[in-house]
């Protein structure tokens, strides 16, 4: 366990450290701060929703400790096979900002203002996909907090919690 976490820190720090040097220029608009010097609490934090093909990009987000969800398969078959847009009304009730890779789905009238499309060619490898990440994340104004680093499930979204005691532990 201890190791995973280790590997994971270093791939985190590979992926910062590869997309720092994307952002040339850019690093003043890069906030990233600690407890230390966090002056406000209650700034509000992005929740974000993204569509089926962006899990990889949901995964690395979560790991940012960013409070992200993905479309569920019902919701893609709806959204692909019938037409009918219950991602845009998740948006809605979860007050979360709409990520997409479909330049059609932003074009749909009743798509939520907020919504940010990735461009397909973004998927095309990591590197891309890491300044795809970078440029939404600045966009958004969205201030990485070392502390939130690794704070979510991967795969379910949920609050990660550290056990102290070991009869807690399973």
């Amino acid at each position: 366990n201890e190791t995973m976490m280790i590997e994971s820190e270093t791939k985190l720090k590979r992926n910062s450290e590869a997309a720092a040097a994307v952002r040339e220029g850019l690093d003043e608009l890069v906030v990233i701060r600690d407890d230390a010097t966090r002056t406000n609490n209650n700034i509000p934090r992005m929740r974000y929703l993204l569509d089926s093909s962006l899990n990889k990009f949901c995964r690395w987000l979560r790991i940012l400790g960013q409070d992200v969800a993905l479309e569920t398969e019902e919701e893609e078959l709806a959204r692909t096979k019938v037409g009918e847009l219950r991602i845009f009304e998740r948006c809605e009730t979860e007050r979360r900002t709409l990520v997409t890779t479909s330049p059609r789905l932003m074009e749909r009238r009743d798509c939520p203002a907020s919504a940010y499309c990735i461009s397909p060619p973004f998927l095309s490898s990591v590197e891309k996909l890491e300044v795809a990440l970078c440029h939404m994340l600045l966009t958004h104004g969205v201030v990485l907090e070392p502390d939130s680093f690794l704070a979510r499930c991967v795969v379910c979204n949920g609050n990660i919690l550290q056990v102290h005691n070991d009869g807690r532990k399973r």
